[in-house]
């Protein structure tokens, strides 16, 4: 699509003001220019093709028939929707809505705030771009990304336009915040895909590295479907705030299977009939990952409130959200981005832009303070090992924001990274087992340190991550060990970025024993688009109930596990087994990723490791599964009991550099 085809037709984009010449007043020339520019047969009238698969389509095409001619496009563009006023609700600011602007922009020179370029690549290997400014100086800058609504990307130079005329973004820039503008991938045809808010994702990740931001406090702002994306990201580490603007929670609650407007208009109309209960308890449990908090803005005319105030709002706080509901009357859908009037309400003033911009500050002032400039400690120390002093070993120590820590881990580097300064290498991640992995670093290093320079296996990167005692690398229930996210959103980026290492799932291998295994088997099963095979070495607690070996010997240790890891919640405690995640997940892990599964004959977890083993030939899942004779609970004994077979599992898991 031409960048112009969202201005054409007034597209406000849930808030995103269209920024054209005299936008809140289009010429009849203007419109016949750029309906002409989209016109590529010169037959009078837009294909959906020619259209680009807008979202302003359907809307505009006021008789049916899958064109939109020069008068339907002119009365859309004049009365924002005209051809569907009979309607009483929807989400006018996706298409439909008038872009009248009396706000003003805060007028930032280019040259001392220059517009610059992020780009990025998603989780699924989609090419993202993004772009924005920094206040004059060097920083560093909290920065807040800005989500624009509807559900068709914006053309770039529409973002560019944002970063200098929204009234709103201005604003926030010259009170010295860094400002970026994100759009994502078109999902009008799969309004559930996960694609747009991993785009996101990417823009937030590259923004932590920009020169002169502080990626300790980043914040976002999306307004409609743009604040439901947000919601969405509430969970990842990089992710300090959430400012929503009227969320389409249509979509965060699943509610919402289609972009077609009518099911979307009766479930903003009346939602307590779509919000079944069990929409309600799936949100409440994907909201209890909602670390970020959360400031709504509102007004009390869209329909959409319907569902935030009385229903969503309630099913935050059972999640135990930090969330803060600020409501400013009589506005239109867009009100919070400084847009014009709709059906809804009147469009953004200097009265309602100031107050929610003071609310907005105060908010983010609040929750993205740092005290002493430093990442908060709390109980930082756990966080914190000693040295590990062996050949090839360092320490190393990341900012996590997750944590909000310091956190340490070790890094074996085998003798061709010195000596082959242009090479980049495979990453394999041990994690430890119960109480802590620090008396295993060098006994391991050695061990690869030696089948490397006898060429058993390439030469690899072995990171120790710092899992705490009994994490099980997991996440915690109530928040306090976010173990997972700061292995596989913080540790894992931060690893690619400061090391030579090939940055790509192919490349990496996850390993562990006892928890480790464990905790290796559930990260690689839930997150195959980071790791391309794993190693599950005597892998538990591996039953349903936490009722193995170990445990009904050592109910303390038991009880302390399920206390402080899983909230006393089996339900919980089975949500993060890996024989659940590899069952819900089989199919984006069947043919993928690498499998490997090794226990020793006398070890008390054979018997649920067999179990697992025959879970995953159910499941279709291709694996290796080796039981050594004579071999119990022990690291070093499975690892050389395994003998050839083990070196040839990282042989197979990790081709040559070269063949890259």
């Amino acid at each position: 699509m031409k960048p112009a085809a969202l201005a054409v037709m007034s597209v406000l984009s849930c808030g995103v003001i269209p920024l054209v010449p005299n936008a809140g007043a289009q010429t009849a020339e203007s419109v016949v220019a750029r309906f002409r520019g989209l016109d590529a047969d010169g037959d009078g009238r837009l294909s959906a093709a020619e259209a680009g698969g807008a979202a302003f389509f359907k809307v505009a095409d006021r008789d049916g028939d899958g064109f939109v001619t020069l008068a339907e496009a002119r009365a859309h563009a004049r009365g924002g929707g005209a051809a569907n006023a009979k309607r009483t609700a929807g989400m006018e600011g996706d298409g439909a809505g008038a872009a009248t602007v009396r706000v003003k922009p805060v007028e930032v020179p280019e040259a001392e705030s220059p517009t610059q370029t992020l780009e990025a690549t998603a989780a699924d290997g989609g090419l993202v771009r993004a772009f924005w400014r920094k206040p004059k100086g060097e920083g560093p800058f909290p920065a807040i990304v800005f989500i624009h609504g509807g559900l068709t990307r914006m053309p770039e130079e529409a973002m560019r336009g944002q970063l200098r005329g929204n009234p709103v973004i201005t604003r926030l820039l010259a009170a010295g915040y860094a400002v970026a503008q994100a759009t994502f991938r078109s999902y009008e045809h799969e309004v559930q895909s996960r694609g747009p808010v991993e785009d996101v994702r990417a823009v937030v990740q590259a923004l932590a590295k920009a020169p002169g931001v502080d990626a300790r406090r980043i914040a976002l702002y999306g307004g409609s479907g743009g604040g439901s994306i947000a919601l969405e990201l509430g969970g990842d580490p990089a992710v300090r705030a959430i400012v929503a603007g009227e969320p389409a929670t249509v979509l965060y609650t699943g509610m919402l299977t289609t972009g077609d407007y009518g099911p979307r208009l009766a479930m903003m109309a009346e939602p307590e009939k779509f919000l079944t209960p069990e929409l309600r308890r799936r949100t409440v449990e994907k909201l209890r990952g909602l670390r970020a908090p959360v400031l709504i803005l509102h007004s009390d005319q869209h329909d959409l409130r319907k569902l935030n105030a009385p229903l969503f709002l309630p099913l935050m706080r059972e999640a135990g959200v930090n969330v803060v509901y600020r409501e400013y009357p009589g506005y239109g859908h867009g009100f919070y981005f400084g847009g014009g009037d709709d059906r809804w309400g009147r469009g953004a003033d200097e009265k309602v832009v100031g107050e929610l911009l003071t609310d907005v500050r105060a908010f983010l002032e609040k929750e993205m303070a740092v005290p002493g400039g430093r990442a908060e400690t709390g109980k930082a120390s756990r966080w914190l090992t000693a040295p590990v002093r062996a050949p090839g070993v360092r320490q190393q120590v990341f900012t996590s924001a997750a944590a909000r820590a310091e956190v340490s881990f070790h890094v074996y580097t085998p003798a061709a990274y010195e000596q082959e300064p242009a090479r980049r290498f495979p990453v394999l991640y041990w994690l430890h087992g119960t109480g802590g992995g620090l008396a295993g670093i060098a006994p391991l290093a050695a061990w690869f340190d030696a089948a490397i320079r006898a060429g058993k296996m390439p030469p690899v990167l072995v990171v120790f991550p710092n899992g705490l005692a009994t994490s099980m690398w997991c996440d915690a229930k109530d928040g306090t060990v976010p173990m997972e996210t700061v292995v596989v959103r913080e540790l894992v980026p931060h690893v690619d970025a400061t090391f030579r290492t090939l940055a790509n799932r192919g490349a990496r291998i996850v390993e562990g024993f006892s928890m480790g295994g464990y905790g290796a088997a559930r990260l690689a099963f839930k997150f195959p688009d980071v790791f391309g095979a794993v190693s599950c070495l005597a892998g538990g607690p591996l039953d349903p109930d936490f009722q193995g070996p170990r445990a009904t010997a050592n109910p303390a240790e038991r009880a302390r596990i399920l206390r402080e890891t899983f909230g006393d919640d089996l339900a919980y405690f089975r949500a993060q087994s890996p024989v659940t995640i590899v069952t819900e997940n089989a199919a984006a892990v069947r043919g993928r990723v690498r499998v490997r599964q090794a226990v020793g004959e006398r070890d008390f977890t054979a018997a649920l490791n067999r179990e697992l083993s025959a879970r995953l030939q159910q499941l279709g899942i291709g694996h290796a599964f080796t039981e050594v004779p004579g071999v119990g609970h022990d690291t070093l004994a499975l690892l050389k009991g395994l003998g050839e077979e083990n070196w040839r599992f990282y042989r197979e898991a990790l081709p040559p550099i070269e063949s890259r």
